[in-house]
């Protein structure tokens, strides 16, 4: 720690152009450090250059007359749901966890019951294609570390004995990385051991899913 906390009441005078309000330490430095260095600097690594980058995302999470919530924007809305579904091991779980995001502000109160409408009609599949078991164990968003050091972390995974379900969860359009991304997953777990594993890309808006 360096320096004294600054006492601002005693600031609160008026015409008293020479009160500094945080006073400055003389003979130290602090390091900075661009956050866009330029490249051929000779000393800057390569990964850490262009890190302060210009967003068009808005787009995402607005809807065009400026509204925002899982109503105005298909991110938002993914997101949201995709926390729910986090938090939901059983079917029984899944009133709590609407509550929640309706007490968090993510939802409104009409929202939160078509999120619990369209979410209780994906369980429901779900639990009939036995990814919502009553008995085996399920891990939800559980980081795995790969030899290299890698993270990585599956939304659901149902282990069943020798048998193992890797589930991940989409909420926009169908994309061929979501394969190989899944693809990994399904690996690791046959790297721990696992012979029985298969994975399921759930595109959960739609109900659509692929069996991989």
């Amino acid at each position: 720690d360096i320096g004294e906390i600054v006492d601002f009441a005693s600031l609160r005078k008026e015409n008293k152009s020479d009160v500094l309000a945080f006073p400055i330490e003389e003979g130290g430095s602090y390091p900075s450090f661009a956050l866009n260095p330029e490249a051929g600097d000779g000393e800057t690594d390569v990964r850490e250059r262009g890190r302060l980058k210009f967003s068009a995302d808005s787009l995402d999470f607005f809807s065009h007359d400026g509204g925002a919530g899982i109503s105005a924007s298909n991110r938002i809305r993914g997101v949201v749901l995709h926390d729910i579904l986090a938090s939901v091991v059983v079917p029984q779980d899944l009133d709590e966890a609407v509550e929640r995001s309706l007490s968090c502000g993510e939802v409104t109160s009409e929202e939160a019951e078509e999120v619990r409408r369209l979410l209780s009609e994906r369980i429901a599949e779900g639990v009939d294609r036995g990814w919502f078991p009553d008995s085996a164990r399920v891990l939800n968003e559980t980081s795995l570390v790969d030899v290299d050091g890698s993270i990585y972390r599956p939304d659901r995974v149902i282990i069943d004995g020798d048998k193992v379900i890797v589930i991940d969860y989409k909420f926009g359009e169908h994309r061929r990385s979501y394969e190989r991304q899944l693809a990994k997953y399904a690996d690791m777990w046959k790297r721990m051991g696992y012979e029985n594993v298969s994975s399921v890309l759930w595109y959960v808006h739609t109900g659509e899913y692929v069996v991989l």
